[in-house]
């Protein structure tokens, strides 16, 4: 178990060095279907698909470096948007704590959270990559409600 975390955080680090060459999920048809089997709605904008789901944080998925990447954008508002040092400190503390994911302020100050998917897609590994990355998101909200103050 420790050692896949470390793998996961090695390829995040990784990431984070890359240039960002996002396109869509190779297999994209099969994971379009298992995302519409877990109740999502799927459609593509850009380079990325777009999950929503009725209960579920939305978000979007593309295939970068060797694996897929699922991101989640958390608007801030006007006064997130004018204290960008408060929200980097935010992600910060977030990042602090996370194992397989990483926060950070984008160009628009709005934080965003990403997780990695190593490797190519798997139906079993992939239905416990979205309820990990599900449960993950449902946390950051709760904790983004208490900070209200700075998100929409």
């Amino acid at each position: 178990m420790k050692n896949a975390v470390r793998a996961i955080l090695f390829s995040l680090a990784f990431l984070a060095a890359s240039p960002a060459l996002a396109a869509v999920p190779e297999n994209a048809a099969e994971i379009k279907a298992h995302l519409e089997f877990m109740g999502y709605e799927v459609s593509y904008f850009k380079d990325h698909m777009v999950a929503k789901h009725p209960i579920h944080p939305n978000f979007l998925l593309s295939q970068q470096a060797s694996g897929m990447i699922a991101t989640k954008p958390f608007k801030s508002n006007a006064t997130g948007k004018q204290n960008r040092a408060k929200l980097l400190a935010i992600s910060n503390d977030l990042n602090a704590g996370a194992l397989a994911a990483r926060y950070y302020i984008d160009k628009e100050n709005d934080m965003v959270v990403e997780a990695f998917y190593p490797g190519s897609y798997s139906k079993q590994s992939f239905t416990l990559f979205i309820d990990a990355f599900n449960m993950m998101q449902k946390q950051v909200q709760a904790d983004l409600k208490l900070l209200s103050e700075y998100f929409e």
